[in-house]
């Protein structure tokens, strides 16, 4: 059987219409061939395996996610056994020429599964399955699919990294090399491929996004509520006086020039 590419029921480049969502909660060894007259999204959480679908025969592994077009047989054999999350959609774009299966890779941070699970309770929460958040989870899937499929993806320990330092930017008492620890690569060669991707080293980067946060937080409501020495707390700073001086050296002006010129009407 001969693959081909499903036009999607409307114009545009989305996914829309949650109609099922489930997971595998126990391996699964064998699924005999079946059809779907919608796209089906599978992402896959556990063991490894073949899933063919038509004349394809496509590897699957935990974070692999094949999004499989409409009345295509398919089944999946693992002699591990796997478990899956698994959904179906009125609408589905392929954002891939060529590619009549789509196939992609979640990041190491599990960012897609993280999306999959809160649509997961909010489709079952939610009276039929339908609401507003339902619809606005499936944009965010549908953006990182896009962005998944829109060029290369960086290396996965700069991924990871990049994680661990934002996950970190409040906490005042993370260390770099903490994360460094959780990374199977060498310092040296870690920090060279960081900035060969991002432009800087990760303590710069690190610092960039807490000065961007602490920004933030003093244009926000709360700003004029809370001393430049909270904010300095709640960006990761220990001491205040080294936060106003990193601050200055980032912005070109103090905490509270930068406050004063900024600042919301309250």
């Amino acid at each position: 059987m001969v693959l081909r590419n499903r036009q999607p029921k409307r114009g545009g480049k989305f996914v829309k219409g949650l109609i099922s969502i489930g997971v595998l909660p126990r391996p699964v060894y064998v699924f005999n061939s079946h059809t779907h007259d919608c796209w089906e999204l599978v992402y896959y959480t556990c063991g490894s395996g073949i899933l063919t679908v038509g004349d394809e025969k496509i590897h699957f592994r935990p974070g692999v996610i094949v999004c499989q077009p409409p009345d295509i047989p398919h089944s999946e054999s693992s002699e591990e056994g796997y478990c899956n999350v698994h959904l179906c959609v009125e609408t589905f774009s392929n954002p891939i020429k060529g590619q009549a299966v789509p196939v992609f890779s979640d990041n190491e941070s599990g960012d897609i599964y993280k999306v999959l699970m809160l649509l997961y309770k909010e489709f079952h929460m939610s009276a039929g399955g339908k609401s507003r958040l339902t619809d606005r989870l499936l944009d965010v899937l549908w953006e990182y699919i896009l962005s998944w499929s829109s060029g290369k993806r960086k290396n996965p320990y700069v991924e990871k990294l990049e994680n661990l330092l934002i996950n970190n930017i409040a906490h005042k008492n993370f260390r770099l090399r903490d994360a460094f620890k959780e990374i199977p690569m060498s310092r040296d060669g870690l920090r060279r491929v960081f900035k060969a991707e991002t432009g800087q080293n990760p303590l710069e980067y690190l610092t960039e996004k807490r000065i961007a946060h602490a920004m933030q937080l003093m244009e926000s409501a709360y700003a004029g509520r809370i001393t430049i020495k909270e904010i300095a707390s709640l960006v990761g700073f220990e001491d205040p006086y080294y936060f106003s001086r990193v601050f200055k050296k980032v912005t070109g002006k103090s905490p509270s020039q930068w406050m004063h010129e900024h600042i919301r009407d309250l």
